[in-house]
């Protein structure tokens, strides 16, 4: 490992905890957690097969033994490494690739697959999938054992299945870098077993997929064909930008202020302190460092070639949904596409402008704007993350207190501020949270709605809801009681 890679291993590290500290709060049960964490691998696969037979328990069993944050933290660090190590094969400019990676790992474009553990599936399986394509870019003709590595990718990719089925196209396309790049053009063997290993992955995991599919899947990914959603979930990525509104909105600024611990706050601030000096020690190191000039001019991949190769992969990621009846934009889903999205208009951007002018693009200031910019993802992260923690928390809470005080049919939840009216581009959805929970407790589903006379009042300053109900007869005193 050189000086660089040591440096941005260290940084990476250090940027997923300064983003993501507000995963170390309490971790409470949201969704699909209550009817998959309780499930044995026994029980999985004979309901479920295989799909998502690692990507699901896996979390679960890091919930159930408090060591999920730091799981998903460290996941979300080695995918970011192996992003700027595929950045970097691919440019040849270590300040462009710790760039994008800091685009990429700062700021919370999929924060939802980080925050619920049932969506964490998303996380991992990007990790493998970038750990991957670095192995196919990284790979030289002359190496020993080559086969060996060959079949080394084939149970990455099967196991990248495992975790989550919607690299399956990235991981059939992925391969095929191997044929644009000259130094394997004289071994077709070589050539054949490295490109092809994880297509036969891919497609080991579909028929085994297949043949242990239930008579009655509760999930199936083949639903209807929608050609239209390859491309409209790439589009779709634009609401990622959403996560800027807790910048631009003051009462969902405020809001996420105040759901921000403590703890987690000095430090995401302690870590960002290590930020600037890293970033510099980095280019530093990037403008002394001596590089082995045969072994890049070996592993060497043209810029027209690197974009396509990009786009193939960014669009297979994309492709799953016209099978599985389309895209709908869940923040979960944008954790695996919109890396990809970025590094192809980062290659497109590099052959488009020329890899000289790109490389001085900012000589003396890169540095100094890398960390500015790490800063203000982190920090956008922190608040977003803090938000969506606060609401699962809020929710669970308020099930318990339903299923406590028998509340039933209806009554009005005065959240001090309510996150569907400050954030309405956001994808939350209160009543289905809700309803998932009371399901989970064995109680009906109650409907919110602000009619109703009976109410209930969170107070952020201790952390628990407050009832108060009020008679339906005119004049009626409320009636206030703790819970």
């Amino acid at each position: 490992m050189t000086k660089i890679n040591l440096l941005v291993l260290i940084l990476v590290f250090t940027v997923s905890l300064a983003a993501n500290s507000s995963l170390l709060a309490t971790y409470y049960f949201a969704g699909d957690d209550y009817f998959q964490f309780d499930k044995s691998i026994a029980d999985w696969f004979a309901t479920r097969g295989i799909w998502r037979i690692v990507g699901i328990p896996l979390p679960g069993w890091l919930v159930s033994r408090d060591v999920y944050a730091f799981a998903l933290i460290a996941a979300h660090a080695i995918g970011g490494y192996f992003f700027f190590l595929v950045a970097r094969r691919g440019f040849g400019s270590v300040a462009y690739a710790l760039l994008l990676t800091i685009i990429v790992m700062a700021f919370p474009w999929g924060y939802e697959a980080l925050v619920w553990a049932s969506a964490a599936a998303y996380v991992f399986a990007s990790c493998l999938l970038w750990v991957i394509l670095w192995a196919l870019l990284s790979l030289r003709a002359d190496q020993r054992q080559i086969y060996v590595r060959a079949t080394g990718l084939l149970f990455a990719s099967f196991l990248c299945l495992l975790i989550h089925e919607a690299v399956f196209f990235s991981l059939c396309v992925a391969g095929f870098v191997v044929w644009m790049r000259p130094d394997f053009w004289r071994d077709w063997k070589s050539a054949a077993a490295v490109s092809l290993a994880p297509l036969v992955g891919a497609l080991l995991w579909g028929v085994i997929f297949e043949l242990t599919k239930p008579a009655v899947p509760i999930y199936d990914i083949v639903t209807h064909l929608r050609p239209r959603s390859a491309l409209g979930a790439l589009f779709y990525q634009h609401r990622s930008l959403e996560v800027f509104d807790v910048w631009t909105n003051d009462l969902l600024r405020n809001y996420a202020i105040s759901t921000i611990q403590s703890p987690n706050l000095i430090l995401a601030l302690l870590a960002l302190c290590a930020v600037p000096f890293l970033v510099g020690a980095i280019m530093r190191a990037a403008r002394v460092e001596s590089v082995d000039t045969v072994r890049q001019q070996k592993t060497q991949i043209k810029p027209i070639a690197f974009l396509i190769w990009m786009v193939l992969v960014c669009e297979g990621a994309a492709f799953i949904y016209a099978l599985a009846g389309g895209y709908s934009p869940d923040a979960r889903k944008r954790y695996i596409i919109m890396p990809m999205v970025i590094m192809s208009a980062a290659a497109a951007i590099w052959l488009i402008w020329g890899p000289q002018r790109t490389r001085t693009f900012w000589p003396r200031g890169s540095s100094v704007a890398i960390s500015a910019i790490c800063i203000f993802g982190c920090l956008t992260s922190l608040l977003v993350i803090s938000i969506y923690k606060m609401e699962i928390k809020r929710v669970y809470l308020l099930a318990d207190l339903i299923v406590q005080n028998t509340i039933s049919d209806s009554f009005h939840p005065d959240g001090n501020p309510d996150l569907k009216a400050i954030w309405p581009s956001s994808n939350y959805d209160p009543q289905d949270a809700l309803d998932r929970a009371l399901d989970a407790r064995g109680s009906k589903s109650v409907s919110l709605t602000p009619q109703s006379t009976k109410r209930v009042t969170w107070s952020m300053e201790d952390q628990r809801w407050y009832c108060c109900f009020v008679a339906e007869t005119d004049g009626a005193v409320p009636a206030e009681s703790e819970h």
